[in-house]
């Protein structure tokens, strides 16, 4: 004798639940794993990137301050060999602002950086100074710059902060030696 199929059970609707949750938590990890993934490789990348950037910024930072060096170590130079012009006329009594002029003009041609090279005496007159030709010389007196070689003969070179410039209002910085 066979008995009757017993009426199959429905699964109690907590299980269903129950399962359905497990498999939607199921589903669900890997994306959530796969979005920590995500969000860590890109937190990661950031990092290398601003790490490359700032060696980038120190290099080219380096690079200017070495191309900088150099400029300001000619123009040293020059405002040397002036000043040493300058004394051999005031030695010999004489002060020849025709051969002085030549020989910043042949400097100016060489270093053309010296464009704005401008002698002035010892009150801040501008003595020499190319471009100036037709326009009231202008006078120094008041530049701190030139301040402080006046009152220091021992100063050496002096790097100006950035100022206007009297004769066009252009933005420069000033290298700066006394003589005399």
């Amino acid at each position: 004798m066979t008995l009757p199929d017993a009426p199959a059970r429905a699964p109690a609707p907590a299980t269903v639940q129950r399962i359905g949750l497990k498999l939607v938590l199921a589903a669900l990890l890997p994306v959530v794993m796969l979005a920590a993934l995500a969000i860590y490789t890109l937190e990661a990348s950031h990092a290398q990137h601003h790490q490359r950037a700032d060696q980038d910024a120190q290099s080219l930072a380096a690079a200017l301050e070495r191309g900088l060096a150099a400029e300001v170590e000619k123009i040293d130079i020059a405002l040397l060999s002036i000043a040493e012009l300058l004394e051999r006329h005031a030695k010999g009594g004489r002060f020849g602002l025709d051969d002085t002029k030549a020989f910043i003009a042949s400097q100016i041609a060489r270093h053309p950086e010296l464009g704005g090279l401008r002698i002035s005496d010892q009150q801040g007159d501008t003595l020499i100074g190319k471009g100036l030709a037709g326009q009231p010389l202008p006078n120094m007196a008041d530049r701190d710059w030139f301040i402080q070689q006046r009152d220091n003969p021992q100063a050496g070179l002096v790097l100006s902060r950035p100022f206007t410039r009297k004769t066009d209002g252009v933005q420069v910085v000033t290298l700066s030696r006394r003589h005399l």
